[in-house]
């Protein structure tokens, strides 16, 4: 039997190498095509960490124990709810959000994190929750980077539901834009308005509303323009 000659066996591995580079970088396609549709339907390209890491600290730092039932509206891609759901105790995470597609996209997050069994639920709803949720009330509410995409009616009602499912010592946090430009972002707006807006609505639920800063003052890394936010902290009155 003649054996293959040198120059033979060097196409040979040439060829074994290149069909290998090309099995190696097409696995890696759908799991680049996941980050990417993760990072678009989050909206804030190159700050994922940024985001993530800020959300936990500050809850962290405002009393989150294992024990807290949080409710998150416009819970997206679970940038905030990975590591959260990691602390909660099983059930005590439940996330809403009007995007069915980006659901899905949140449930395959929960998967490949290992968390099914932490047993977040998840509700695609129109009405924040409202149905679904009937009468349950949380310790915690937090909505990020999600008001400035509300209408004003929108806002209202979503005020209407804080009042009903925070607990009597509960509270509620969520960040608005009060100078960038207005615009769109995919089928939302994107809203500027000033603090003396959310504290009216918030008077006529009954519900007290606390300025605590921008979100670059109370720790944000961020570089983006979202670092001047102004944070709020919404709770009943006493």
């Amino acid at each position: 039997m003649r054996l293959p000659g040198q120059r033979t066996i060097s196409k040979l591995v040439l060829k074994a190498q290149f069909f290998l580079y090309r099995i190696f970088n097409m696995s890696r396609v759908p799991e680049e095509m996941h980050r990417r549709a993760l990072v678009e339907s989050m909206g804030f390209d190159g700050q994922w960490d940024d985001h993530r890491v800020f959300q936990m600290k500050f809850l962290r730092d405002n009393g989150l124990t294992k024990d807290t039932r949080f409710l998150e509206i416009g819970s997206g891609p679970l940038t905030l709810a990975i590591p959260l759901m990691q602390e909660l105790n099983p059930g005590n995470y439940t996330g809403v959000d009007v995007r069915g597609s980006v659901t899905n996209l949140a449930y395959l997050e929960i998967s490949k994190a290992g968390l099914a069994g932490r047993n977040p639920r998840l509700i695609v709803a129109t009405d924040f929750g409202a149905a679904a949720l009937a009468d349950e009330t949380f310790d915690m509410l937090w909505s990020f980077s999600v008001l400035y995409h509300l209408s004003d009616d929108l806002v209202e009602d979503w005020f209407a539901n804080v009042k009903r499912r925070l607990k009597p010592d509960g509270r509620y946090w969520a960040n608005y834009n009060d100078g960038m430009e207005e615009s769109r972002w995919l089928e939302f707006p994107f809203l500027s308005r000033d603090a003396s807006f959310y504290e009216q609505i918030a008077e006529k639920n009954g519900l007290s509303l606390k300025t605590l800063g921008t979100l670059e003052e109370l720790g944000f890394q961020g570089t983006g323009a979202e670092k001047n936010n102004t944070m709020i902290e919404v709770s009943h009155k006493s």
